[in-house]
């Protein structure tokens, strides 16, 4: 049952909170009475009611859902009604997806269709129209997004292939046309352009009559997407219009909206930015109905965006200040909440905020109005540790949640293998009773069924080892991911004022050239802190970069050699990101920079077997003189920032068993400069292919 008004989701929660109690009572006393009365018949009535609350719930608040959900799972398998598993474990993977998680929706789609087959062979009827095929057509279709979602697209083609091949009957019709889409999505993703474009034209027939205009602009929009991928976007554009004109006539927001992103995508890929405001204006109008302000704040800062890459500096600032005002509106209400559950992912929308002051900060360099510019940018600075403590919260409040679920998932898996172990132990018992056999089969029967009680025992253990073990890699690879990417603030404050010097010396021409090779460094390190590893030459990239910018402040201070041996050019190996970059950082400004006369600075990447070394040396001061000449704020932050280092080294040791080697220590003995040599071992053969991208 599926209620559509806000009244009756209200009521429908009150009932299930008074009732919870009173279930849970009354179903405790079902199970005792269940072992103590022989003719037990199992009650459905608890698990629909546990479903439906959860199906209200979902929306709003899901957690709640998802207990609901898991609750009516083990009164399913207590009861052994596998036709109610199958829908259970289908909107539980529902709201997980909902909650942005495809991974946990995959076990429990999986779950669904393994559950709908036991139903299939506990029932009487054996013919191919047995079990419910209609839950098994959503479950692949839904598989296949998931698997979408994940960037495997190979896995999902294999599951629309199966719904094609087997359950295209039991589906309706408006299922069967969002099923085509998204078998074309994927084949796009493939790159299988034709075979896709073929797909939709044939689905195109179909749709255009007058009670299927949305799906034919869906499909219009679809369609669209695969001629994008294709290179083509002048078709793109053609037929996406198309799509808007259709979706805009007859009032569906939603599918107006989505042709705008895509169209505004199309004309930033072409650079014709009045057709690119003008579809983002557009959305900002649309989206001021329905009063999504992050929408609207997203729009502005593209659109902002769009006029800055053009030069429209005035227009630009308009733009970048009504996105940071509908920001600071929407970090308020983000402030106070709805009081049900608490809100995820509040630092991606205030970086929009974020975002803005960043920006309003490039304006007002360009105009030259560097007060302007320092006030936005320290703005900027204090919103980011904002942002980065509530990400901390975020990453702690995830942790905490993928435990808790992972608990009740685990009390799920050992009541399926006890009810595994009880259906085993009914049909010995069942086989004794009719072959009578004497009394040193039946021992033997029972010495079987212990035997085999042992080992679900000890596969329970196993799996709930695995399951620790799998939480225990995921909490690393999050804590790897926050490390990640951190470049020392005070690089950035330093380089700030390196622009603010040649602005001040009215070199202009300079001050262009340092800010546009600082922004394309942020822009990589940003990029890169995504990844566990990147291909070692987009790290060199980024690494001649940087030093190209401090060497250009510290002229007079150091000069330094970049050596990339031969056997490297066409070697296919990566790097963990911002590995390279510290060590670099505390040569320079740890090392060179206090020596009397200038130093030198080297940096070589070599190849020893299926090895990557690299080794940096400088002829600085050395660790020893360097620490005596710092503050302790300064010693402070290099300790933090070598600790970082440090953590993230070990961490992609314990995760990926890569054995990645650091010795740093002096570059000469008895010297006035001793420096300092670094060098770190990257064995790439226990590198696993799925940490590339």
């Amino acid at each position: 049952m599926y209620y559509k008004s806000f009244k009756w989701k209200k009521i429908c929660h009150l009932i299930w909170v008074l009732h919870l109690p009173l279930l849970v009572f009354s179903q405790n006393r079902n199970e005792y009475s269940k072992n103590r009365r022989p003719g037990y018949e199992n009650n459905t009535d608890s698990i629909a009611i546990y479903l439906e609350s959860a199906n209200v719930l979902k929306a709003s608040q899901p957690l709640k859902a998802i207990s609901a959900v898991h609750r009516a799972i083990e009164l399913c398998l207590l009861q052994n009604n596998n036709a109610q598993a199958s829908n259970a474990y289908l909107m539980l993977g529902d709201i997980q997806m909902q909650l942005n998680q495809p991974g946990l929706a995959i076990e429990n789609y999986k779950r669904c269709l393994q559950s709908n087959q036991r139903n299939d062979y506990s029932s009487y009827n054996k013919s191919e129209d047995s079990g419910d095929n209609a839950l098994v057509f959503r479950a692949n279709r839904q598989l296949a997004i998931a698997y979408e979602q994940l960037n495997q697209f190979s896995q999902a083609k294999d599951y629309i292939d199966n719904n094609k091949k087997n359950y295209q009957a039991y589906a309706s019709t408006t299922e069967w046309r969002e099923h085509v889409r998204i078998e074309a999505r994927i084949l796009g993703r493939l790159g299988k352009y034709d075979e896709a474009l073929s797909l939709l034209n044939k689905q195109l027939e179909r749709e255009n009559e007058p009670n299927s205009q949305k799906d034919y602009a869906m499909t219009l929009m679809a369609l669209g997407q695969i001629y994008r991928l294709q290179g083509n976007t002048n078709k793109s554009n053609e037929v996406l219009s198309e799509a808007k004109k259709i979706a805009d006539e007859r009032g569906f927001n939603e599918l107006s909206i989505a042709t705008n992103n895509d169209l505004a995508f199309n004309y930033q890929l072409q650079g014709d930015l009045n057709q690119e405001v003008k579809s983002r204006n557009s959305n900002i109008a649309l989206n001021q109905k329905s009063n999504n302000q992050q929408a609207i704040s997203n729009d502005n800062l593209a659109i902002g965006n769009a006029y800055f890459k053009s030069e429209n500096i005035d227009q630009a600032e308009g733009y970048y200040q009504k996105s940071l005002d509908g920001a600071l509106v929407d970090a308020n209400s983000l402030q106070q909440g709805n009081g049900i559950e608490p809100i995820p992912y509040r630092s991606a929308q205030l970086q929009v905020g974020a975002d803005a002051l960043k920006s309003l900060a490039k304006v007002y360099l360009k105009k030259n109005d560097l007060q302007k510019a320092l006030n936005y940018y320290q703005q900027y600075e204090k919103l980011q540790d904002s942002i980065q403590i509530i990400r901390t919260n975020e990453l702690n409040d995830a942790i905490q949640l993928s435990s808790g679920l992972g608990k009740n998932q685990q009390r799920i898996e050992m009541l399926e293998l006890e009810r595994s172990l009880s259906d085993k132990s009914i049909e010995i018992l069942q086989q004794d009773r009719e072959l009578k056999e004497g009394q040193l089969f039946t021992r033997n029967l029972i010495i079987g069924v212990l035997g085999a009680f042992l080992i679900f025992l000890i596969g329970a253990g196993f799996m709930m080892i695995r399951n620790n073990k799998a939480k225990t890699k995921a909490d690393k690879l999050l804590t790897l991911q926050s490390l990640s990417g951190q470049m020392n603030p005070h690089f950035i404050f330093n380089a700030l004022n390196s622009v603010n010097e040649y602005i001040s010396n009215n070199d202009e021409r300079e001050a262009n050239r340092y800010l546009s090779s600082f922004s394309k460094l942020m822009r990589q390190v940003m990029d890169d802190s995504k990844h566990s590893f990147i291909p070692l030459n987009e790290e060199i990239e980024m690494l001649q970069l940087y030093l190209k910018l401090e060497h250009g402040r510290f002229k007079d201070q150091f000069q330094y050699d970049f050596n990339v041996d031969d056997a490297l050019l066409n070697a296919e190996f990566v790097i963990p990101p911002m590995i390279i970059q510290p060590y670099l950082e505390n040569a320079i400004w740890h090392g060179l920079r206090y020596r009397q006369s200038p130093g030198k600075l080297s940096i070589q990447f070599t190849r020893k077997g299926d090895q990557l070394v690299v080794i940096i040396v400088d002829d600085g001061i050395g660790i020893a003189q360097s620490k005596s000449l710092k503050t302790q704020n300064q010693k402070k932050q290099v300790s933090l920032g070598m600790k970082n280092t440090s953590n993230r080294i070990q961490l992609l040791n314990e995760i990926y068993q890569i054995g990645i080697e650091l010795v740093v220590g002096p570059t000469f003995d008895r010297q006035e400069n001793p420096g300092t040599t670094v060098v770190i071992s990257i064995p790439q053969h226990k590198i696993p292919e799925t940490t590339y991208s």
